[in-house]
């Protein structure tokens, strides 16, 4: 689609800032239209205010404001959390937007604005409108590509086997650990029943992002729960009190930008019908509770520290048409350090894809990889990694009692796991041991969101090795939500 592209209006202006009662910050645009409607854009996890108007990573200059102020709206920006503080949940933001929208209701003179929200900034304002009053002030709500269900990285984020890069990349918070997809269903189980509150809409991604950007990265790793814009699922994006309004092929950030997501905006605000056909998900396809999580199948995964060098060895299949292995590395100086190395003793160097925000990306795809045990090393380094190895064959569902790949049975099954209670800065292993027979999980330790790491390994009908990773969230109930 034809992008638009406008004349920048001047930077808005800064009508509140952060203070220590609790108040975000806001900005008003610097253009006024007297009488017309205002819109107020909501940020996602860690972005500030001026998001909407300044660069992004990857597709330069946002035109969200510039793009809104041309078609003679009113725009309003929030933020929540001042430089360098880390991401709040939506509890607190939930508050803080309920005040700020109090504010900006009356700076315009207004009884109501309508919300446009990115990311996790869509889970902040339902809050605030179920939870803090705010609903009166809201005449519609719009998430772009918000996780309502949670984010499958947040919680590999919170695994032990991504707590690590999580941890160099600074990605560990208050705001990232609500966006655990248990934590998630827990907050939707108690804010559904609600109703809608105010009306919402709903719009998602499926665009996988520049080859090797972060969202790249991402979206190879959730291809295994579905379609994704390299940080949330379709299926996430979409609220059981809300109406889809189109599932569109950009990324996750270009669900933030402008040039690329307002023409699609504007038509919903405006009542006009939407450029795409709507692609909707069923109430009933959504998950329920934490045992209706549908976890992917064909995928192994890996991670941890580098200070003792990498030495993982994975099993590959015979029924495997093709592995692709993306590997993720932050801290220290880990690029052209990997190998993979075959059954057969042949060695392959991973290099360097691409970097971005301190992480660099590296992947390799092997088609008809042989059989057997195979091996990526890696030397010492201060930094960590998580490595994703994907299978190009359909396998046997890890959740469930199949055991068959196809027509190929797989044998001698062992079953493990690892279970870890989370915290927002750390987690804590409560169980390692087999599987339970009749599928409970010793979750004695009490209430919380608990990291399920599922580890299968055994044999096809031929010899050759087969094991396969899930990683899931469980919620108990939690005093918050």
């Amino acid at each position: 689609m034809e992008q638009n592209m406008v004349s920048e209006p001047p930077a808005p202006r800064l009508i509140h800032t952060y203070d220590d009662t609790g108040r975000g910050g806001w900005y008003a645009g610097a253009i006024e239209w007297p009488g017309a409607p205002v819109i107020v854009f909501v940020p996602g996890l860690g972005q500030p205010a001026r998001s909407f108007w300044e660069k992004s990573e990857v597709y330069g200059l946002n035109q969200m404001y510039a793009l809104a102020v041309a078609d003679g709206f009113r725009a309003a920006f929030v933020g929540f959390a001042a430089e360098k503080e880390k991401p709040m949940d939506m509890w607190k933001n939930g508050r803080i937007l309920a005040w700020q929208l109090s504010d900006i209701c009356a700076f315009y003179q207004t009884d109501a604005v309508t919300l446009v929200a990115h990311s996790k900034g869509g889970v902040d304002a339902q809050t605030a409108a179920i939870y803090y009053g705010a609903a009166p002030r809201i005449r519609r709500l719009y998430t772009l590509s918000s996780p309502h269900w949670g984010s499958e990285l947040a919680d590999l984020a919170y695994s032990s086997i991504g707590f690590p890069l999580g941890e160099r990349m600074g990605v560990h918070s208050d705001g990232c650990y609500v966006m655990q997809t248990g934590y998630m269903q827990a907050y939707r189980k108690k804010t559904d029943v609600v109703g809608r509150a105010v009306p919402l809409f709903t719009f998602a991604g499926c665009g996988s992002g520049p080859a090797f950007s972060r969202v790249w990265a991402g979206a190879q790793i959730l291809s295994r729960w579905g379609k994704n814009d390299g940080v949330v699922t379709v299926r996430s994006a979409h609220n059981p009190n809300g109406e889809h309004m189109a599932t569109l092929d950009f990324d996750h950030i270009q669900m933030q930008s402008g040039q690329f997501i307002w023409p699609h905006v504007r038509r919903a605000v405006l009542g006009i019908a939407p450029l795409v056909k709507p692609v909707s998900v069923a109430v009933k396809d959504l998950p329920q509770d934490a045992e209706a999580i549908e976890v992917p199948d064909g995928l192994v995964l890996r991670g941890g520290g580098m200070a003792d060098g990498v030495q993982e060895t994975f099993a590959v299949d015979s029924a495997a048409r093709s592995i692709d292995i993306c590997l993720m590395t932050a801290g220290g100086d880990a690029a052209d350090r990997f190998t993979l190395t075959a059954p057969d003793g042949g060695v392959t160097t991973l290099h360097e894809a691409h970097s971005e925000s301190g992480a660099q990306m590296q992947r390799t795809v092997v088609q008809n990889p042989l059989p057997g045990n195979w091996q990526l090393k890696g030397s010492q380094s201060s930094g960590a990694y998580l490595v994703s190895v994907r299978f190009g064959a359909e396998m046997p569902s890890v959740h469930t009692a199949v055991k068959t790949a196809g027509k190929r049975a797989v044998r001698k099954v062992k079953n493990m796991l690892r279970i870890f209670q989370t915290f927002p800065d750390h987690c804590q292993m409560v169980y390692e041991g087999d599987a339970a027979e009749d599928g409970e999980l010793p979750l004695a330790s009490g209430d919380g969101i608990y990291s399920v790491e599922q580890v299968l390994r055994g044999e096809l009908d031929d010899g050759s090795p087969y094991e396969r990773n899930v990683v899931r969230q469980i919620a108990m109930r939690r005093k918050h939500v």
